[in-house]
């Protein structure tokens, strides 16, 4: 091993397959100097269950593997022009958000007035159920009072931007479609 006269003598110690220690017999040689996991090594003889040293063929052990076909392909991309590798692009989460538009859902468009109506309908309808959710909140689980008005300043903000109020006009625009008027009226 290495520049060493002589060999050095390694134990391996396995449970279930698994390394638990490695121990090395130098006879005597200094090896302070040597770093194991870089120094070059050129005989392995293994011990059998006679004693009896057999020169280490790993080629004898381990059997073909199919896996090693895998990396024998030709269908490597060929590098760019005047580029060994192509160039890195970061298209994490938040350059998506930088880069692109927000969602149609949360655009801002024009209301007309039919949407103002329809937009006005539902809002009396969200404060409503959040009306008869909370006082249910507040007589059956007995829930705070202060909590549940929290609740309601959060609703109320969130009620309050334009993408939410844009998001809740296009709804509304969708259930008017559904809705049944009597013609002529």
């Amino acid at each position: 091993m290495g520049d060493l006269p002589d060999p050095i003598a390694f134990q391996v110690e396995l449970r279930e397959g698994r390394l638990l220690a490695l121990h090395g017999d130098a006879y005597g040689q200094d090896t302070r100097a040597i770093d194991f996991s870089h120094v070059p090594f050129d005989q392995i003889f293994m011990l059998n269950d006679q004693g009896e040293s057999i020169a280490f063929d790993r080629a004898a052990l381990m059997r073909p593997s199919p896996l090693l076909a895998l990396h024998q392909h030709d269908d490597h991309d060929p590098p760019h022009p005047g580029q060994l590798h192509p160039p890195l692009v970061n298209r994490g989460p938040l350059e998506r958000l930088q880069d692109d538009r927000p969602p149609a859902l949360l655009r801002a468009e024009p209301l007309s007035e039919e949407d103002r109506e329809a937009t006005r309908s539902l809002l009396i309808g969200i404060w409503v159920v959040a009306a008869v959710i909370a006082l249910l909140a507040v007589v059956f689980s007995r829930a705070s009072l202060f909590l549940v008005l929290v609740g309601g300043f959060w609703l109320a903000a969130l009620l309050r931007k334009p993408a939410v109020k844009a998001a809740l006009a296009r709804g509304a625009r969708a259930l008017g479609r559904f809705e049944v008027r009597p013609s002529g009226s």
